[in-house]
């Protein structure tokens, strides 16, 4: 069972979980009913919308799950995926007991790496900046099943 996001690494193998300054959001019971529907929506409907642009925004619709070391965008979203980080259910615990109900990175969820904050798009990650949410976009390569295979087979050998 992790007590924190960082017990990733040592379970895993893998540093990238280590502590680190890329802050990780995972949407609250709020937030998922309003961020999950992806940053075009939002911008269409901005009764219902949920772009923060402050942390004092986010920490409204989202909780800080922790920090990781990995600063890449395309591979933090594999690496919070649930069959990477909690194969076997390790994260359980940590993430109902902040009150969470979701173990893989999903739509809505916001990566914050230093003054950045980026918000996991039904397509890639949307850049949260000024009047509600920029259009800087950044495509998504999605993790290869291999790769969370490999991770997965060196988790086990652990054991």
């Amino acid at each position: 069972m992790y007590t924190s996001l960082n017990d990733a690494a040592k379970n895993i193998g893998n540093s990238s979980y280590a502590k680190g300054a890329t802050r990780i959001w995972y949407m609250n019971e709020e937030g998922w009913q309003r961020c999950s529907l992806g940053a075009e929506f939002m911008r269409k409907h901005p009764e219902l919308a949920c772009l923060p642009t402050s942390e004092a925004d986010l920490k409204r619709t989202h909780i800080l799950l922790g920090s990781i070391a990995e600063k890449d965008l395309n591979a933090i979203y594999g690496l919070m995926q649930g069959e990477a980080w909690s194969p076997m259910g390790e994260a359980r615990g940590l993430i109902s007991g902040k009150g969470l109900h979701h173990t893989s990175m999903s739509v809505g969820d916001v990566i914050q790496i230093g003054g950045s904050m980026w918000m996991v798009d039904r397509s890639g990650f949307e850049k949260l900046t000024g009047n509600g949410g920029g259009k800087k976009r950044h495509a998504a390569k999605r993790p290869s099943v291999g790769a969370l295979a490999a991770d997965l087979g060196r988790m086990l050998k652990k054991r």
